[in-house]
């Protein structure tokens, strides 16, 4: 099987809310932070393809789109996130210029190596206007076993995707780890506003990856199945059929102000 290597072969269209089980009550809870701080400018950072920047374009919010891939940049344009509100580029490489009431990072700290997570929430934290926020929304959980065990499933996935190369250095934080890291290069007020569970299923993934490919589907579920046997008890499974199974995995939106 070919390893991808490149951000910009994932389907620009690809739905991560609809992957991860995200619906309104989740967004409501974004939006009331957003409008209980008084938030008047954002960075959707990792925004992938603008799904969520439309949707705060669309509340009168002046929000800028970053992210790595250029075909999700392009699919964000598509789809009304105009020019001058999106780039792309490499958040470790490239500068960013102005500054922003809030900073949104959108289940995407998964994707950053564990090496690199104080970096990151340096440049974030000189990314805010004072008194700023940041909004980290993403799985992450509450003990290290629950972290363990959904990266072996999740690397399940990725094999049978031939997406390993692409994502070999994935994490899934705890809540413990995030949290210290903002402390430590200088945020306040740090703290969970918001607890849910992603719902991903083994029939989600055969849709978005390869396309219901009957082989692939078949050796995930059977994985995914041998897999739940030794589960960590904050992720829920059940079997729904002989052909899915469905995750409940805690995630969290956590804060810090600079």
């Amino acid at each position: 099987m070919s390893e991808v290597k490149d951000f910009r072969a994932v389907n620009p269209k690809y739905d991560q809310d609809w992957i991860n089980g995200v619906g309104e009550s989740e967004h409501q809870a974004l939006f009331k932070f957003l409008e209980d701080k008084k938030i008047k400018t954002i960075l959707d950072l990792a925004g992938g393809s603008g799904k969520l920047t439309k949707m705060l374009l669309d509340r009168g919010y002046d929000v800028f789109l970053f992210d790595i891939a250029d075909n999700m940049i392009e699919e964000a344009r598509n789809i009304g996130v105009p020019l001058e509100n999106s780039m792309s580029g490499d958040i470790f490489i490239d500068d960013i210029v102005r500054k922003f009431d809030c900073v949104i990072f959108k289940s995407a700290m998964h994707e950053i190596p564990a090496e690199k997570s104080e970096q990151l929430h340096k440049i974030i934290y000189g990314l805010l206007n004072e008194e700023g926020w940041f909004i980290d929304w993403d799985v992450h959980v509450p003990i290290e076993e629950d972290s363990a065990w959904f990266k072996k499933w999740v690397n399940l996935k990725d094999s049978v995707a031939g997406l390993h190369d692409l994502v070999k250095n994935r994490n899934f934080y705890t809540e413990n780890f995030i949290s210290e890291s903002l402390k430590s290069v200088g945020f306040k007020n740090v703290g969970i506003v918001y607890r849910f569970f992603y719902t991903l299923s083994t029939l989600k993934m055969n849709k978005m990856y390869w396309d219901n490919d009957e082989v692939k589907s078949k050796e995930f579920f059977d994985n995914t199945k041998e897999l739940i046997k030794t589960i960590s008890s904050n992720i829920i499974a059940n079997e729904i059929d002989n052909s899915d199974i469905e995750l409940k995995v805690p995630a969290i939106i956590i804060v810090g102000q600079k």
